[in-house]
């Protein structure tokens, strides 16, 4: 349970505070329902029996699904549903008189009997759909599913060319919901559009196109041409979502075989917006879409050549700016070299006028500078001024 306070920050826990609030709301039902199914991960059984307050792991109406189920969706839950609420008649063996009274057979583990029951149930349910669906449409199944679209179109003509009636009936024959509903279904959902556009296409066979084993005796070909329109789109699920063969398309090809199909029924034989195709793709349509994509393609290249020299002038801005940085910066570092050369000049040049004075003394510093002449002089002066105060 979502038990964090303030505004949801994700779409998970706002989809978990969504189902917490749908949960409670559904309280009523559930108390006064006989019996609860759960099927949840282990992690996830944690999650719905705490705080929740409405179903409680202790609860004797808790069950569990005695078959697989698939993901959690309403068409599943119907399923479900129907499967928990249908009562299925098994045909028990006839007991011999005198035959030997079988042994007891172990008794099995309760994993056993859930493990015995879910086979069981798979069993009679492929024997329940397989038994319903007609003579020779396995193999018609099969094709249409693997999208072998000349194999199909030959069985389909083997199998009902003799009739002229037939032809157009037998691609839209109604199949058993676990089975595919029609081949217009199975291939439809498959993604086979090839094998969707030859069922929805107008059949002209010409003499000697038909299947062997006609009125003209096996091996041999159907001489008269026959004529059909297609397999039937309108054909909808028995059950469920009740779809149509558009409907359970998944891939853009199909539906565009849908669409091309609208487009060539000028006589309006079916109701293609009943199946929910939503317009009819003419060549003049396809035609103004492949010019659209083409435009967009052009438009997308142009874009990212743009882009691209973009991209180069900025990267060429930033070099030149780069280089021209760099330029800058040497010429400051010589500059500021430059000036520690000098300032170090000059300190050496104080240092050694320092130690020159120190060498010399008072007296030297007073004949420093003078030429050899005046200090000649200088020193003459002083003996002078010796010999007179010596007076």
């Amino acid at each position: 349970m979502d038990n964090s306070k303030g505004k949801a920050n994700s779409a998970g826990s706002s989809l978990r505070r969504y189902n917490e609030q749908a949960l409670k709301e559904w309280r009523d039902a559930i108390t006064s329902s006989q019996l609860i199914f759960v099927h949840a991960p282990a992690r996830a059984r944690s999650s719905l029996f705490a705080d929740s307050g409405v179903v409680s792991s202790s609860d004797p109406r808790m069950r569990t699904f005695p078959f697989p189920t698939r993901r959690p969706t309403l068409s599943e839950l119907s399923r479900c549903f129907r499967e928990l609420s249908t009562a299925r008649i098994v045909s028990l063996p006839t007991v011999q008189q005198n035959a030997p009274e079988p042994q007891k057979p172990e008794k099995l583990s309760d994993e056993g009997v859930k493990t015995l029951q879910k086979v069981t149930d798979k069993i009679a349910e492929k024997d329940t759909s397989e038994s319903t669906i007609p003579d020779g449409f396995k193999r018609l199944i099969d094709l249409a599913r693997r999208g072998k679209t000349a194999m199909l179109r030959t069985a389909l003509i083997a199998k009902f060319s003799s009739d002229p009636e037939l032809l157009s009936a037998g691609a839209s024959t109604r199949l058993p919901d676990s089975a595919g509903t029609s081949l217009l279904h199975i291939a439809s959902a498959s993604g086979q559009a090839d094998t969707v556009a030859m069922l929805l296409a107008p059949v002209h066979l010409k003499a000697g196109d038909g299947a062997s084993g006609g009125e003209n005796g096996p091996g041999q070909s159907n001489p008269s041409a026959v004529s059909g329109v297609g397999a039937d789109p309108t054909l909808r699920e028995a059950s469920g979502r009740q779809r149509s063969a558009y409907d359970v398309a998944d891939d853009r090809s199909v539906r565009d075989a849908f669409r091309r199909a609208f487009a060539a029924d000028e006589d309006g034989v079916w109701d293609w917006i009943g199946t929910g195709v939503p317009s009819a793709l003419t060549a003049e349509v396809e035609e103004r879409q492949r010019e659209k994509r083409r435009r967009q393609r052009e438009r997308a290249k142009a874009t990212a050549a743009s882009a691209k020299a973009k991209e180069a002038e900025r990267a060429a801005n930033k070099k030149e700016i780069t280089e021209a940085e760099a330029r800058e910066q040497a010429e400051v570092r010589a500059v500021q070299e430059k000036e520690a050369k000098e300032e170090e000049a000059r300190r050496t040049e104080r240092a050694k006028r320092l130690a020159v004075m120190n060498r010399l003394g008072a007296r030297g510093l007073e004949s420093a500078g003078m030429t050899p002449e005046r200090r000649a002089q200088l020193d003459r002066e002083k003996r002078l001024a010796r010999r007179a105060c010596n007076f």
